[in-house]
């Protein structure tokens, strides 16, 4: 039980530092003032949008332990990235082609089971 207190205490603790490192402190003397009508720019990168890039961390049982596990997290859909339409096609295309070989593959494995399944018997004659 102590065991999983200290891990989750020095997951907290990193989580804690990141955000701090990252954000320093800002004062409101700082910040310039905006009038109502004025309109504001801001870029949105991928790198900003929530669950972009990087690791997740996991807790697992490993040898009886809980162990903490970083964890790759999954890339964005295709329409949400912030990529060229020319990019986005070429990463689709190749998915394709990956996607093609493995039915291919599948396939041929189900043609030699069939046929297997002739010799024993296992269908019914038409």
């Amino acid at each position: 039980m102590s065991n999983t207190k200290e891990v989750i205490k020095e997951i907290i603790k990193e989580e804690v530092e990141k955000l701090f490192a990252q954000t320093p402190p800002i004062s409101f003397d700082d910040v310039p003032e905006i009038a109502e009508d004025e309109l504001v720019e801001c870029e949105f990168t991928e790198g900003m949008m929530a669950g972009a890039g990087g690791f997740k961390k996991r807790l697992r049982k490993q040898g009886g332990k809980l162990v903490v596990i970083k964890k790759r997290k999954k890339k964005l859909p295709l329409h949400l990235r912030a990529i060229k339409p020319s990019q986005a096609k070429r990463i689709a295309r190749k998915s394709a082609i990956k996607r093609k070989g493995k039915q291919a593959r599948i396939s041929k494995k189900a043609a030699k089971t069939t046929k297997k399944g002739r010799q024993r018997g296992l269908y019914k004659v038409k």
